[in-house]
C-alpha cells in the first residue's frame, strides 16, 4: 500500500476525494487504489502481450492516473531508507544522504553530508556537522507532521548542522 501511495504522492488523480483542509489537495483514498490496480493490471497485460486485438483500451480514471504518475516521479527517484521509509527525491540523491525536516517546516529535504571522513573540530570531540541541500522529497509516513510528533515522543532529537548550498555548473 505504501508503494502506490508513494508514485502518487498520496494525492488523488481524479475528482470526488476527501479535501485535505490544510493543503486543499484531494488525498489519494480507497477509489484511487482500485484505479491503481486497474492501472497495474493494464500495464502487466500490456508488458506481456496479453490483450487480445478490439479489446476496450484502458478506462479514463486510468488514464488519468498514468498521467499523474508520470507527472509525479518525472526527474525523480525512487528510495528507500535505511529506517525502511520509503520515497521520492531529487535524481541526484545519492547512498547516504539524510531525510531531514527543517524545524518550523512541513515537508521533507535530503540533505548531504560534506564532512564524511573529517575530525571532530572542539574540544568535545563534536563538531556542527555541514551539509548542502539535494532537494525536496516525498516521504511515505514523514508528509503528515510525523516528524515532529518523533521530536515530541523523544524518539528523535533536533540536530544542529550548517546548511550550505553548492551550486554545480
Amino acid at each position: 500500500m505504501r508503494f502506490w501511495r508513494t508514485i502518487c504522492l498520496d494525492m488523488s488523480a481524479t475528482s470526488g476525494m476527501k479535501t485535505d483542509i490544510v493543503s486543499k489537495k484531494r488525498r489519494a483514498g480507497d477509489d484511487d487504489r482500485s484505479i491503481y490496480l486497474n492501472y497495474w493490471y493494464g500495464e502487466l497485460v500490456q508488458h506481456y502481450g496479453l490483450q487480445k486485438p478490439g479489446s476496450p483500451r484502458q478506462p479514463f480514471e486510468v488514464m488519468i492516473f498514468d498521467q499523474h504518475v508520470m507527472r509525479a516521479t518525472a526527474r525523480r527517484r525512487f528510495f528507500v531508507s535505511k529506517n525502511g521509509y520509503i520515497g521520492l527525491a531529487p535524481p541526484d540523491t545519492q547512498v547516504g544522504d539524510m531525510i531531514c525536516v527543517f524545524a518550523g517546516g512541513k515537508i521533507p529535504f535530503i540533505i548531504r553530508n560534506l564532512e564524511k571522513g573529517k575530525e571532530p573540530s572542539n574540544d568535545t570531540g563534536e563538531f556542527e556537522l555541514e551539509c548542502s541541500l539535494v532537494g525536496d522529497a516525498y516521504v511515505h509516513g514523514l508528509m503528515d507532521g510525523e516528524a515532529v510528533q518523533m521530536i515530541d515522543e523523544k524518539a528523535k532529537e533536533f540536530q544542529t548542522f550548517k546548511l550550505f548550498w553548492v551550486f554545480l555548473f
